[in-house]
């Protein structure tokens, strides 16, 4: 799609030039290579997954070696030599109960990585958004302003000529000024909004070339409910998080219950010098007695973390599946809006201008109408920015709320 603005605005030529640019999947890309957050975030998730290996193992064996030597010939003469090896069998599968919560806590680290690329992605979505919606204003202010120099050579000429008064010089040079100054506060706000998407975008900001190329009215199909519903609760990272450590409570509650009996310990020894040539072979085992520790502390407290996860995932999902049905209202009813004020509103402004001109030149009109055309067409055109920077947006928050991007910019 071409962009709009530019087909009912007078371009100046610095920004009908030709310069490098480029896209916001480009800045993205940039941003998620990048992004401090980001590795933070995969650190901890890698270590999730390093942590959910170690609780699986079992521990290691024991090598005992101890040596005596009576100070009397109580001994063989080389004196005493002892060695054991140790190893606690966990029969109860206590490791494998722990590894299953280990892999369900690092499944739920990765949703976390997942969450957190898909908001930085909004966050850059959204700065993008604001960049252009400030870029578009300053096209209009920069027409408004080089129409209204248009307009302040007519009446001067007249004026000269005697065929208008000084009101009408003095009216449409305030008018000018308020427009030159509409423009300085407009590309304020653009240089504002630029810094914001270079911060959004963050250390590889600078290695992109120009300025972003973003269509402020690209629209995507949008998905029926019953879809956004299932992407809900199948893609929102979030639900998915929450979803896994309510699973790795529950398998904690299975590891904190075979825990109380894990298995029996068994040693294998031998002992070489008990007396003259004698070598002694010997087998024992242990177990623990569960008579102090019965898990009466970490069964309840791995139960009451599965029903906070549960609860968590409740409070998430609860508001979500009610507000969804409304955003997604939301956003259609936002694009019927845009696309009924586009078709109306910019033919009859247009067509404004050129009756208030002739009506001025031919004595049918005042300076008050003539300038009151040109603030008109303008604010027709700021009103459209506002109303399609409003339709994106709501498009993000809908692509917020689902767990997925619904709401691509796309070049013109």
């Amino acid at each position: 799609m071409r962009c709009w603005l530019t087909l009912c605005v007078v371009l100046s030529p610095l920004v009908a030039a030709a310069q490098a640019s480029f896209s916001l999947s480009e800045a993205r890309e940039k941003m998620l290579q990048t992004h401090p957050l980001l590795a933070s975030v995969n650190a901890l998730a890698a270590a999730a997954r390093s942590d959910a290996v170690e609780t699986g193992l079992w521990t290691n064996p024991q090598l005992n070696v101890s040596y005596a030597n009576a100070w009397r010939s109580s001994y063989a003469p080389v004196g005493l030599f002892n060695a054991s090896l140790s190893q606690f069998l966990e029969l109860s599968g206590t490791p494998s109960a722990r590894a299953r919560a280990g892999a369900l806590l690092a499944a739920a680290s990765e949703a976390d990585v997942a969450g957190i690329r898909l908001e930085l992605s909004l966050l850059l979505a959204e700065a993008a958004l604001r960049y252009e919606a400030a870029r578009q204003r300053v096209l209009v202010q920069r027409a408004r302003t080089v129409q209204l120099a248009e307009v302040v050579r007519i009446i001067k000429e007249r004026f000269a000529a005697g065929a208008a008064p000084q009101y009408d010089a003095d009216r449409i040079g305030i008018e000018f000024g308020g427009a030159e100054a509409d423009l300085g506060d407009a590309e304020a706000d653009l240089l504002r909004a630029r810094g914001a998407l270079r911060a959004a975008i963050g250390p590889a900001a600078s290695t992109l070339p120009g300025e972003l190329e973003f269509d402020l009215q690209a629209q995507e199909k949008l998905p029926a409910l019953e879809q956004l519903l299932e992407v809900l609760h199948r893609d929102r990272p979030d639900v998915k998080g929450w979803l896994a450590r309510a699973e790795a409570s529950e398998a904690q509650i299975d590891a904190a219950r075979k825990a109380v009996f894990p298995g029996v310990g068994i040693a294998v020894g031998t002992q070489y010098g008990q007396s003259a040539m004698q070598l002694d072979l010997n087998v024992g085992f242990s177990v623990p007695l569960p008579v102090i520790n019965r898990g009466q502390g970490a069964i309840p407290a791995a139960r009451a973390r599965a029903e906070s996860s549960r609860a968590v995932l409740a409070s998430v999902l609860g508001p979500a599946e009610q507000l969804l049905a409304g955003v997604r209202d939301e956003v259609q009813r936002r694009r019927a809006t845009l696309a009924g004020y586009q078709a109306r509103s910019l033919t009859s402004s247009d067509s404004m201008l050129r009756e208030a001109r002739l009506t001025y030149e031919s004595g049918k009109s005042s300076v008050l109408e003539f300038a009151d055309a040109y603030s008109a067409w303008a604010d027709a055109r700021m009103h459209l920015v506002t109303l399609a920077q409003d339709t994106r947006q709501a498009e993000i928050d809908l692509s917020r709320l689902v767990g997925r991007s619904f709401a691509e910019g796309r070049t013109p």
